[in-house]
């Protein structure tokens, strides 16, 4: 049986869908069949953050009756399969957003796992989405502001009786002003699943059209969504040890003056 999983955050810029296409990469890696949904109709980033902006099928053309789920199913060469959304914002207003309750019915037993990037905030499209999913997961950066707005978003979903998987603490870097992990369960009545830090190597990766988890599989951040990925199917991961450095000084310093 499909399960469907909002990837949901109070309001937008905190990472939601790196997390989507990271997470759903981590999960492939583990051997399970998951697919990640760009249900953002508005602003939708998946594709653009893959390097695949111009699509022929769309989320946005099933919705509006001009093909079908499986017509739009793209596989990304990172081994992922995406269905992306239509980048042109005024597309937004043609979508009957209650078709998304139904849509994702052609999907079910192809693939394990949906993981559903949804809009942000409380409006009637990011409400549709939570309807047509079994649970959540909520992206939030340790900020006080970020984390008081998700309250506002776990309530919704729980009041629309959806299960909320738990709250990802995303861009961490640990400085003063940021909200611990302990903070933020406390605050939000919620557990914190994963804490990713805020790595450098998912910018490149960003800039390189492909998941973090691809390009950089022992980064920070890809071993906390490899964590993530590990608990939601009941498995348990385990960062590889550094290699040992066993340069002397000597070949270091040539390394670096470029004569080694």
């Amino acid at each position: 049986m499909t399960k469907y999983v909002a990837i949901i955050s109070a309001k937008g810029g905190v990472g939601k869908t790196a997390i989507t296409i990271n997470l759903t990469q981590a999960l492939v890696g583990f051997g399970r069949q998951a697919i990640a949904v760009d249900a953002d109709l508005t602003a939708p980033n998946v594709s653009v953050q893959l390097g695949m902006p111009q699509l022929h099928c769309t989320l946005h053309d099933v919705l509006n009756g001009k093909g079908t789920v499986q017509d739009c199913i793209y596989n990304h060469p990172s081994g992922i399969p995406v269905i992306g959304g239509r980048l042109a914002y005024e597309l937004s207003d043609e979508v009957n957003y209650q078709k998304l309750v139904n849509l994702f019915s052609g999907l079910e037993n192809m693939v394990e796992i949906v993981l559903i990037d949804a809009p942000p905030g409380m409006g009637n499209d990011a409400r549709t989405v939570l309807q047509a999913v079994d649970s959540v997961i909520v992206i939030t950066t340790p900020e006080l502001p970020s984390v008081t707005d998700s309250r506002k978003t776990i309530k919704l979903a729980r009041e629309l009786g959806k299960e909320v998987i738990g709250v990802v603490l995303n861009e961490v870097r640990n400085e003063q002003y940021e909200m611990t992990k302990d903070n933020v369960e406390a605050f939000l009545d919620t557990k914190v699943i994963a804490v990713v830090p805020d790595d450098p190597a998912v910018r490149v990766a960003i800039y390189k059209n492909y998941p973090v988890v691809s390009t950089h599989p022992d980064s920070m951040a890809s071993v906390a969504i490899k964590k993530l990925a590990a608990g939601l199917i009941g498995e348990r991961y385990e960062a590889k040890a550094p290699e040992p450095d066993v340069k002397t000084v000597r070949e270091k310093i040539l390394e670096h003056l470029g004569l080694n």
